[in-house]
């Protein structure tokens, strides 16, 4: 599960990015942190923005979130076909 026993999942829309990192423990998973955030309605214009969502939600929402790892699970919603590295993942 990712940093140890953390996980951090990200959930890119077309309106919102949420991410979340939760822990597994003894009694279960829990949640340690999120983020939420929302996107201009212009960030995402028929899945051909995907760097300046990126650029201007993802790491905002990390940072306000006080989310500091980097390996994630990845979801990204949306009727149009995208890959991460179209959004700067590898």
């Amino acid at each position: 599960m990712g940093e140890g026993k953390n996980l951090v999942g990200v959930d890119i829309g077309s309106a919102s990015i949420k991410v979340c990192q939760v822990r597994d423990t003894k009694k279960g998973i829990g949640l340690l942190r999120f983020g939420y955030s929302t996107l201009a309605p212009s960030v995402i214009v028929d899945g051909r923005s995907w760097t300046r969502a990126r650029s201007r939600g993802v790491g905002p929402t990390f940072h306000d979130a006080k989310i500091r790892q980097k390996e994630c699970a990845l979801s990204v919603s949306g009727q149009s076909g995208h890959h991460p590295q179209d959004l700067g993942f590898r």
